[in-house]
């Protein structure tokens, strides 16, 4: 059931952060760039944070691997945001959100563990 949860809020923060922040298909059109197929990596890339989190859910404390997950997941869509028309701030705007998203994914992991430990305990 928690890792149900986990999927279940990386896919809804990916999905609304990649309608915020991804690149408009229109001014991909205009460099001559499919739309579609430019912005797939701006909702790929994210949902592998939750995976990743998931998967690294013992190794270190959950805002460290939150904020490292969700930067390092996100840094290629920052890089990619530099292409001509996208404004100054949209690549900050990814990283940040990047990272956040990994923050909030990893919390979340941490606190459903928490909630499962002390219910086995009680028990």
């Amino acid at each position: 059931m928690n890792i149900t949860i986990i999927i279940a809020l990386d896919v809804l923060i990916t999905f609304l952060a990649c309608n915020v922040l991804g690149p408009a298909a229109f001014k991909l059109g205009g460099l001559g760039i499919i739309g579609w197929a430019a912005r797939l990596p701006f909702y790929l890339l994210r949902l592998y944070i939750g995976p990743a989190v998931l998967l690294t859910r013992g190794s270190a404390r959950w805002y460290v691997r939150g904020t490292l997950l969700g930067g390092a997941l996100t840094l290629p869509l920052a890089l990619w945001s530099t292409v001509p028309g996208c404004p100054a701030a949209e690549k900050w705007l990814n990283l940040v959100s990047g990272i956040l998203q990994g923050l909030v994914l990893a919390y979340t992991a941490h606190r459903l563990k928490h909630i499962s430990e002390q219910t086995v305990s009680a028990h």
